[in-house]
């Protein structure tokens, strides 16, 4: 079983150790190195494998190496490149890329040196010990790489079951499914298996593959004696278990990488797909590590399996002492929270959706510095949960993934006076004065024209009439000035009396559309405020405040 991963100068990945467990979830955004974790896994197993077959001479040359073996890249079966070259991290091909694992019984490091974009060079690095070669010469590692089902052929011709592994590599799954079936079903055990774990998972009858003109199809019954379909009538749902379930019977033992095992799958699929892998993991004792983005295989996961990979490195979990928060952050954090957190200026907190879209309008509308970050948001609601709330939300977030990601909350007054609490540990708190932001809507002309947009047979000076018929006059003639009125009144419901008038009133999600037609002078200037703040404390001003980037 692998116990570490160690990686130098490969594709994406932190050059560094990366502790690993079984069965091994890996969560993370987009382009963390989720996939190049389980490349390199995979590329060291390949090219071992074929370095003891071909040269096997344990012998070490005058520079104190072993000896050196080319491979053409087009070769190469577990990582499919047109360019060699995009097998180094940024392409720096002057040094050797480095990829080392190690188990109970041996450590071994495999360097890969850059010939030319199509051929390599490899061999096991000087400081591997000739014992622990011989170890892993009498045992290989086995590993094989599954990537989602891809469609399925319309006529699949039979094929060489080696090449299997190669149509995985190429996240071709779906082209060779029924081989991979036809397979399975010559050993009747692992055909009882599998026919009954998809009756029980899927609900349908799986049919013995058969074959016409070196053709192999595949079939199966929705119900008992009823009509049989070929597996190109089924979902891609049930293709993927297929392909999951006939995989795992084929590849017994050895270490599966597992790429996205959830692809295509309904919630309670992805349930019975991962309660099938632990069982296979157990029953066969083979090693699993499975890459996913799904909330539902995350927190199906132990603690002491799970880690979450963010920018080329894991950052917690995977058996370390960091488990237990991990377990905490994939409680309360939704995937977007990390697939969007590396990559985000900071994080806003606010009531509702329907603020960012307000903050969004006003934004455009002046030509703020923060609508580089309202246009692309990373926000939450601050009502998270009981006992729950944006403090408790951002020290997990910032934990796990971004030790100096900033963090603002912006909520309504809600008829208090609130004490602004500034910069602490990253996050500052903000209050608006009035009720909500609603409030800072209630601008008779800005009303007035949205009313004569929406509907064009409404008299600007009867549009005008539906907001004064809700204030009071002194709150009607100076609507930027700040009055009581706009401390315990919610602006929500001076709209929505003053909408009721309309033959189609706009509903509360729809209010940003009033600030978008706002002029620049009708805008708060505590609106400005506010977006200032955000600004400064994202970085987006260009001028960011010395003491600000300090309280974080």
């Amino acid at each position: 079983m692998i116990r570490e991963v160690e990686t130098r100068n490969f594709k994406n990945l932190r050059d560094g150790v990366f502790r690993i467990t079984s069965p091994m979830v890996v969560a993370g955004p987009n382009n963390s190195g989720k996939t190049s974790l389980l490349r390199a896994i995979s590329l060291w197993a390949e090219l071992m494998s074929r370095w003891i077959e071909e040269v096997g001479d344990l012998s070490r040359g005058e520079d104190g190496g072993y000896r050196l073996l080319d491979t053409q890249l087009a070769h190469l079966v577990t990582v499919p490149l047109a360019d060699g070259d995009h097998l180094w991290a940024e392409k720096k091909v002057s040094e050797p890329i480095r990829i080392g694992l190690r188990t109970d019984e041996w450590r071994i490091a495999l360097e890969v040196v850059h010939q030319h974009s199509e051929l390599l060079g490899f061999r096991p690095g000087a400081d591997v010990e000739e014992r622990d070669l011989e170890s892993v010469a009498s045992r290989p590692l086995r590993s094989t790489y599954l990537s989602a089902a891809s469609g399925l052929e319309v006529r699949e011709p039979w094929l060489d079951l080696r090449a299997i592994p190669g149509y995985f590599a190429l996240g071709q799954g779906g082209s060779i499914l029924r081989n991979l079936l036809r397979e399975v079903s010559e050993d009747e055990d692992k055909w009882t298996l599998l026919t009954e774990r998809v009756r029980r998972s899927l609900g349908v009858e799986l049919l013995r593959p058969s074959a016409s003109a070196r053709t192999v199809h595949a079939w199966y019954r929705e119900t008992a004696g009823g009509p049989s379909y070929e597996l190109e009538c089924a979902g891609s749902g049930m293709v993927q278990i297929l392909l999951i379930q006939a995989a795992l019977l084929h590849f017994e033992g050895g270490v599966l990488l597992l790429d996205e095992p959830d692809a295509h799958l309904h919630p309670w699929l992805v349930e019975v797909a991962e309660r099938g892998l632990r069982q296979f993991a157990g029953d066969s004792g083979a090693q699993l590590i499975a890459a996913t983005h799904s909330p539902h295989l995350i927190r199906a996961a132990e603690p002491r399996n799970l880690s979450v990979m963010v920018d080329g490195r894991l950052v917690a979990g995977a058996g370390d002492g960091s488990a237990s928060f991990a377990e905490q952050a994939v409680e309360h954090l939704d995937p977007e929270d990390i697939a969007l957190a590396p990559a985000a200026s900071g994080i806003l907190y606010v009531e509702g959706r329907t603020d960012i879209e307000i903050l969004r309008a006003w934004a455009e509308r002046l030509d703020h510095p923060a609508l580089r970050f309202l246009e692309r948001p990373f926000w939450k609601q601050c009502a998270l949960g009981r006992r729950f709330g944006p403090p408790q939300h951002y020290r997990l977030l910032r934990g796990l993934l971004s030790s100096d990601l900033p963090g603002v909350v912006l909520r309504d007054g809600d008829g208090k006076t609130h004490r602004e609490s500034g910069r602490r540990n990253g996050l500052r708190r903000l209050f608006w004065r009035r009720y909500e932001i609603e409030n800072y809507l209630l601008h008779p002309q800005a009303v007035a024209r949205f009313v004569t947009v929406e509907e064009p047979t409404v008299a600007e000076e009867t549009a005008d009439g539906f907001l004064r018929d809700q204030l009071l006059p002194p709150v009607y003639r100076s609507p930027l000035k700040d009055h009581e009125y706009h401390r315990r009144m919610k602006g929500k419901t001076v709209l929505s009396n003053a909408f009721a008038q309309m033959e189609r009133p706009p509903s509360q999600g729809e209010y940003w559309r009033i600030a978008a037609v706002m002029t620049p002078e009708e805008i708060h200037p505590e609106v400005v405020e506010k977006l200032d703040a955000i600004a400064e404390w994202f970085g987006l001003t260009g001028e960011e405040d010395e003491s600000a980037v300090s309280g974080r």
